[in-house]
């Protein structure tokens, strides 16, 4: 058996602690990786060894990562580099791109880039590879025409010529089949207008930014960016785009190489959802909850906003597991769960908080609404539940809470006036809803 040599992988990074987790993630997706806690040590260590890819966070003791960045390029031994940058640094991700980098990650609070970054570094890898075997095919094309037209159309990419105006001129047969063309008489009617809709999910016009593109092409002699493609007959699917200036035939023409990329969206979406989603209901998990309330709270203190936290918990839970077993139990929650779904506004944030206790965030909501709104649930989660051919009522505690205009405070200290004012719904003989008042930190709930 051939041992194959895995991909060596250069991370910059001085958090000690969130390297260690990164050298785990990768080692489990079979790179080789090497720690360097600074911008100095890092290209020091590149000087001294061979590495596939470079992997650096912008924020770093001594030199930057955009610095680290910028001191490649003008040696001109520029490996692939990817840039780790943070949530709402993306300008910083646009440099890094303009100065040479190969493309970008950006970190967010749940950890889910760790997941993501070895698809990125495959797809930076193999993006590459597709440059060298570009540069080969062209190269071989001035020896050999045939040569040429034996990888144009053997190619598992769709690989298109295009005139510098956006239309098409030639693709092989992986392009024809990619935009639903029966034959290369109607794929050469196409332009790249024809097969992207009127506008990408960004919001901006496709017509308008693929002249900016080509015009990227035109002046640089390549450029390389995801798009929003569709088939002939309006299919959407996403890609990976590829545009460089080459020569054919003495003509000057762009070179396209498209990879429709819809399996890795969809992995992507999976993951996402598997680090925000509670599986069994289908609400926000917990980690994710904090998450957003961190980010609305800081919201409603900057814009002078209220904001109310719902805490609920279902009344003898136990007794319907013990009684009917974890199956019906399961199915209680998860009905019980979309009722309340349907009750709440899309920018109420509902998590399920541990066991059968949730929580729900109503932004811009005063005290008396979210009880108004607790009211609600309550009443719409008391009609019964058949589950598995058995009737059964499940009723349901509250505890409601608010964070006034005027009011500083933390989600911590929010959620523990919640839990105490569901503590008191629950002595108070449950099914009900109970706000929190001050008199109630006096309370012992242990």
């Amino acid at each position: 058996m051939t041992n194959v040599t895995p991909v060596k992988i250069l991370y910059l990074e001085d958090d000690i602690g969130l390297a260690r987790l990164l050298v785990k993630h990768m080692e489990r997706s079979g790179f080789s990786v090497d720690i360097a806690n600074n911008g100095k040590t890092g290209l020091s260590m590149f000087e001294q060894s061979d590495y596939d890819v470079i992997v650096t966070d912008q924020q770093m003791p001594e030199m930057s990562g955009l610095e680290v960045i910028q001191h490649l390029s003008k040696t001109g031994i520029m490996p692939p580099v990817i840039m780790v940058t943070g949530a709402g640094n993306e300008q910083i991700a646009v440099d890094a791109m303009k100065l040479g980098a190969s493309d970008y990650i950006i970190k967010d609070v749940d950890g889910i880039y760790l997941n993501l970054l070895p698809t990125v570094i495959r797809q930076v890898i193999h993006q590459q590879q597709l440059i060298r075997e570009r540069k080969q095919a062209l190269e071989d094309l001035q020896e050999s025409e045939e040569r040429y037209h034996t990888l144009f159309n053997s190619s598992h990419d769709a690989i298109l010529i295009i005139s510098l105006e956006g239309n098409f001129l030639d693709g092989n047969p992986a392009a024809i089949n990619l935009f639903g063309c029966k034959n290369e008489t109607d794929f050469c009617k196409l332009t790249l207008e024809h097969v992207s809709p009127d506008y990408q999910p960004e919001g901006y016009l496709s017509y308008v930014r693929l002249q900016e593109l080509l015009g990227i092409a035109l002046t640089e002699g390549s450029c390389f960016y995801e798009w929003t493609h569709k088939t002939i007959v309006g299919e959407s699917f996403p890609a990976i785009v590829s545009l460089n200036l080459t020569n054919l035939r003495g003509q000057k023409v762009i070179q396209a190489n498209i990879r429709d990329i819809t399996k890795q969206k969809l992995t992507e979406q999976v993951l996402h959802k598997q680090a925000t989603e509670d599986p069994l209901t289908e609400c926000f998990n917990r980690r994710h909850f904090f998450s957003l309330a961190v980010k609305e709270l800081a919201r409603s203190e900057s814009e002078n906003l209220n904001m109310s936290i719902i805490m609920f918990d279902f009344d003898f839970f136990k007794v319907i597991n013990d009684t009917y077993g974890h199956g019906v139990g399961d199915i209680v929650l998860v009905e019980q769960s979309r009722r309340i779904r349907n009750t709440l506004r899309p920018s109420d944030i509902f998590a399920r908080y541990g066991g059968e206790e949730f929580v729900i965030l109503l932004p811009q909501t005063s005290l008396e609404n979210a009880k108004f709104t607790a009211e609600r649930i309550r009443k719409n989660v008391s009609e019964p539940i058949t589950a598995k051919d058995i009737e059964l009522t499940s009723t349901i505690s509250f505890g409601v809470t608010c964070k006034e205009i005027d009011e500083s405070i933390s989600i911590d200290r929010l959620l523990d006036r919640a839990d105490k004012a569901l503590y008191k719904a629950k002595n108070n003989g449950r099914n009900s809803v109970y706000a929190w008042q001050p008199l109630l930190d006096q309370i012992q709930t242990n």
